[in-house]
């Protein structure tokens, strides 16, 4: 997790809205993360169903409650063609993942949003 992150108030209101503890939350949205990494790499994370994204990251609560959380926080955006993206996923993908889409000359699901991606070929 990027140094500072626990600092932020959407970190923070993310946290209190689920009940969690800082170690908890930074082990969510480390493993939201992740399920993005290995499930949807350009940050497509919405071709999974909610109860999907709850399982594999092992959340024992409702599922649509933690993505509602997740959305109103600002963790994962809302997207007309992707249902979900995740939130600036462009800049905060690890260079593994950026030097993949590249390689396959993929985008970021991002663009979808109206802007353009960053890291597009």
């Amino acid at each position: 997790m990027k140094s500072g992150t626990e600092s932020k108030l959407k970190f923070k209101k993310l946290k209190r809205r689920l009940g969690l503890s800082q170690w908890q939350c930074v082990g969510l949205l480390e493993s939201l993360w992740q399920t993005t990494i290995h499930n949807a790499k350009q940050g497509d994370i919405g071709r999974l169903s909610d109860e999907d994204i709850a399982a594999d990251i092992e959340w024992d609560g409702d599922a649509t409650e933690l993505i509602k959380a997740l959305v109103d926080t600002g963790w994962l955006d809302q997207c007309a063609v992707h249902r979900l993206v995740v939130h600036d996923w462009e800049e905060h993908a690890p260079n593994f993942v950026k030097g993949t889409l590249r390689a396959a000359n993929k985008a970021f699901a991002s663009a979808s949003l109206g802007g353009t991606p960053k890291d597009a070929p």
